[in-house]
This record gives C-alpha cells, sequence and structure tokens, in this order.
C-alpha cells in the first residue's frame, strides 16, 4: 500500500523560505483565512515576498457553504497560488476550491495551519459542516504542495485548544493502529509519535506550567494527519460525528470527551494492536480529558449519556459512520456503551 505525503514541510519563520524558490512558478495569490484572528503580519510577509501580488480573501459562516467555493473561483479565475490560513474548517474550504481549480488548470497550495491536532494540513480528506449534514470528500488533490508551521501563528491558540488539538491527534495515531487500512509503515508512525510526544512533554508542563513545544505539536499533528489520511479514523470519530449531528457540538470537544472511553475499550479488545503503545498514554488521556471536558458540551453529553434513548441513537447513528465501519473488529456494542456510561459517571 502507497501512502499519500505533503511535498514540503517548513517550521518556524525559516519555514517561508519554501516560497522562495516556488517564485518563477507564482505569479497571483489569494489568501483564505477565517476572521478570529489579525493576520496582518502574515499578509505582509507574503506581500513582501510575492511582492504585493496576495489578495486576502476572509471566510466567515462560507466555510459551511459549498456554493461560496464556486463564487470564489468565478471571481478569482486568474490566480496560480491559493494559501489556505486558519484552523481545520478554513483549510477544508479551502481544499474544495483548490479541487475545483484543479479540475480547469494547474494550482499552487499552501498550508499555514494556526490550530493543531485535525491534521487537516497533511490530509487527503476535506469535511464541510453544511447546515444539513457532514460533507466528505476524499482526493489526492488536497495534499498541499507546502505546508509551514509557524510558531508565532500557533502560539496564539488558548491552552484549552491545544490540548484539544492534542487529544484529536493522539485519536488519529490511535484509530490508525486499529483501522482495516493500517500497514506496517503507518504502525511505526504512530506508535513512534505518540511515545515520543509523551517521552519529551510531560503532563506537568502542558497542565499546570503550560509549556508547550510548538515544533512536537506541529509533528504530532502532521502525523496524525497522515495516519488519518491513510487508515481513516475508528470508534472514537463514528461517536464524535454522531454526537456532533445531534447535539451541534464542536468536533474537538466531542474527541475530547470519547478518546478515554474508546481507548479503555480498545486496550482491552485491540490490546495486541496498542502493545508498542507507551502505557502512561493512558494517564496523559485522562488527565488531558479531564481537563478539556469542563465545557458546557461535555457536561451536556454526560448527563444524557446515561438515557436509554440517546445513547441507542448515538450507537444508531455511529453504526452508519464511515469511521465505525474502518474499526478492524466487530463492536461489543454493550461493552463499548458500559463503558461510555462508566467512564463518564
Amino acid at each position: 500500500m502507497y501512502q499519500n505525503f505533503s511535498k514540503k514541510i517548513g517550521f518556524g519563520s525559516k519555514g517561508y523560505s519554501l516560497f522562495l524558490k516556488e517564485l518563477k512558478l507564482i505569479n497571483k495569490v489569494i489568501l483564505i483565512s477565517g476572521l478570529s484572528s489579525d493576520y496582518e503580519n502574515v499578509l505582509n510577509k507574503l506581500n513582501k515576498i510575492f511582492k504585493k501580488k496576495t489578495r486576502h480573501i476572509k471566510i466567515k459562516e462560507d466555510r459551511g457553504n459549498i456554493d461560496s467555493v464556486n463564487k470564489i473561483y468565478t471571481q478569482n479565475k486568474n490566480i496560480d497560488t491559493i494559501i489556505a490560513l486558519g484552523g481545520g474548517s478554513i483549510i477544508d474550504f479551502t481544499k474544495r476550491l483548490v479541487l475545483k481549480f484543479k479540475n480547469h488548470k494547474k494550482i499552487n497550495f499552501y498550508i499555514l495551519p494556526t490550530l493543531l491536532g485535525s491534521g487537516a494540513e497533511s490530509s487527503i480528506s476535506s469535511i464541510i459542516n453544511t447546515p444539513s449534514e457532514k460533507n466528505f470528500v476524499i482526493d489526492e488533490n488536497f495534499l498541499p504542495d507546502g505546508i509551514i508551521y509557524d510558531e508565532n501563528l500557533i502560539k496564539t491558540a488558548s491552552k484549552l485548544s491545544l490540548l484539544m488539538g492534542i487529544l484529536d491527534a493522539f485519536s488519529h495515531c490511535i484509530e490508525s493502529l486499529t483501522s482495516v487500512n493500517k500497514n506496517h509503515y503507518l504502525n511505526f508512525l504512530s506508535v513512534e509519535t505518540l511515545n515520543s510526544f509523551i517521552y519529551k512533554n510531560s503532563l506537568n508542563s502542558l497542565l499546570n506550567k503550560n509549556k508547550f513545544n510548538y515544533l512536537d505539536l506541529s509533528i504530532l499533528s502532521f502525523n496524525g494527519g497522515i495516519a488519518q489520511s491513510n487508515a481513516g479514523s475508528g470508534i472514537c470519530h463514528a461517536l464524535t460525528h454522531s454526537s456532533e449531528k445531534i447535539l451541534k457540538i464542536n468536533h474537538s470537544e466531542g474527541v475530547s470527551f470519547f478518546i478515554k472511553p474508546v481507548y479503555k475499550y480498545l486496550l482491552l479488545k485491540n490490546r495486541r494492536d496498542l502493545k508498542s503503545v507507551d502505557k502512561k498514554l493512558f494517564k496523559y488521556i485522562s488527565k488531558l480529558a479531564q481537563y478539556t471536558n469542563k465545557n458546557e458540551n461535555s457536561k451536556k453529553i454526560k448527563s444524557l449519556i446515561h438515557n436509554k434513548n440517546f445513547i441507542d441513537n448515538l450507537i444508531d447513528i455511529s453504526k452508519n459512520d464511515i469511521c465505525w465501519n474502518l474499526y478492524n473488529k466487530n463492536i461489543d456494542i454493550k461493552l463499548l456503551i458500559n463503558f461510555l456510561k462508566n467512564e463518564n459517571s
């Protein structure tokens, strides 16, 4: 089985040098971002590199409207380079725009992630949360020509967002080990990624000292994206997608809630798949989830998880999620429900 990778990766301020090697290919650029942060410094840096060839397009609720892709495409047919600046939803929206262009012409695509953990920057999938559904598309054309992990952008995220991102990336690596699509390379990549992060980043530093090694976070997110991209996800993400549909909660909130009971289930049912993962991972997941699950949506799920109608509905919807079917064993639903209830009681 072959693996899908991005072409180039840059770290820190020196990462922007990858653009300098591509200037002959770049004439007119659009930068796609959200509204939540001030990105003038990045825009100024890009204008300096590209000699003011950059147009900045800010996306708000349009990120959930696939028709907006066509509108931007129609208004910018003369561009040859697209840069996504933001978290997973902005990146996934921009991927659809890139695909639209690639159906008609060659386009250069770069990503500057501001939120880590989803792995959207290194994944061949794109998820658009429309008002009516989660719209999934998988295409190798979504892989960027380059990714730049700029610490000055990443450090603007809140502690809560960073910790939720860690849990999301953990989940991607774990679920690649229990996927029907797993392979020798991903087994090595995911295990080494998890163990290395645990070895280099103490819980005390993450939770109490608020010390984040942004390079380690970037590598965790990048490798988690590769794992998810090539193996797919599993039970945790199926339950998360279902809870998003039922309760309209945030994706990272769902992962943070379900990852601990699901991992406990996997330790029992998939011990052989997880034998090389550091045993301290469960402690990391437990402590990080304890911190992240203080939000109102987590409390809402916790109060509903013991309601039979809710849990039955959650499982029924999860069964129809592609991630549920990527898990490599028959799921013991009764045992899984017990873990969901007991770990959140």
